[in-house]
């Protein structure tokens, strides 16, 4: 589980915990005092020991992929701009389970209603 706080304050937490480290401080004195466990504050020692304070530094967090690419997603607009009766509809009208099959069938996606909603208020 990711800890509370920003990238720059769990980087600083880190740096922290190094200069406490150096100064003679036991790794479960720097752990009581910066609320952490010992074993997070030596893994942090290990990768300081192998690649230096760039191993301290923040990753950031990319989060899952989107499931349509922007270009997919410019060919969704197009879509749905045509209409939906050019997709077979008998009626001018998009609903989310409408465009969710159209998701499908073009992309090989499977969306539920909400995050087609979501979708499509990204799209504007």
């Amino acid at each position: 589980m990711r800890p509370y706080g920003s990238q720059k304050q769990l980087e600083e937490r880190r740096r922290r915990a190094l200069q406490l480290l150096k100064s003679g401080k036991r790794m479960a004195e720097v752990a009581n005092s910066l609320k952490t466990s010992v074993v997070s504050v030596f893994r942090w020692w290990q990768t300081y020991q192998r690649t230096g304070s760039r191993g301290l530094k923040s990753k950031p967090v990319s989060g899952r992929p989107h499931k349509l690419s922007p270009l997919q997603k410019e060919k969704l607009l197009g879509l749905l701009l045509a209409g939906s009766p050019a997709q077979g509809y008998a009626t001018d009208l998009w609903t989310l389970s409408r465009v969710g099959r159209l998701i499908r069938k073009y992309f090989g996606v499977a969306y539920h209603r909400c995050h087609v909603w979501r979708l499509l208020t990204s799209l504007g």
